[in-house]
């Protein structure tokens, strides 16, 4: 082979190996992002976020976790509220639109509820084998 062509492919290999490690650390960096995320979701990590952000003393930790039990579950009933809230407002439009729709347009309208539906109970299931439904409890 001439000098020419050897460069070239150890060229196209180095940018083709480049990529390929680019590709990866920028995937393993975005899903911890994500999980992070996910977790400040969860009351038990909403609570571990708050907990360690505050570091309190030794004199301040027992009326700390009570605080933050206390609002940590008024925010998860806060938020499950808003959920119910807000099913009530999509089945009122619901009502209202489906008259105008063909029946093609209500076909793709269900297959996206259900489609919806089952993400919702694989989150829940998920969330529950994890435990991740419930306040940490007291020490």
């Amino acid at each position: 082979m001439k000098m020419n062509t050897k460069l070239l492919i150890i060229i196209v290999i180095s940018l083709g190996l480049g990529i390929f490690i680019g590709f990866t650390i920028s995937g393993r960096i975005t899903r911890q992002r994500i999980d992070k995320m996910k977790q400040k979701n969860t009351p038990e990590g909403l609570y571990s976020y708050f907990y360690e952000m505050i570091g309190p003393t030794a004199d301040q930790r027992d009326t700390i976790e009570i605080i933050l039990r206390e609002y940590v579950k008024k925010n998860f009933e806060t938020q499950e509220k808003g959920w119910q809230d807000q099913k009530v407002l999509f089945r009122e439009m619901e009502k209202q639109i489906d008259p105008l729709l063909s029946k093609e347009q209500l076909e793709r309208k269900e297959a996206a509820k259900e489609k919806f539906r089952k993400f919702e109970q694989m989150r829940n299931k998920q969330l529950k084998s994890n435990g991740k439904d419930s306040i940490p409890a007291e020490p």
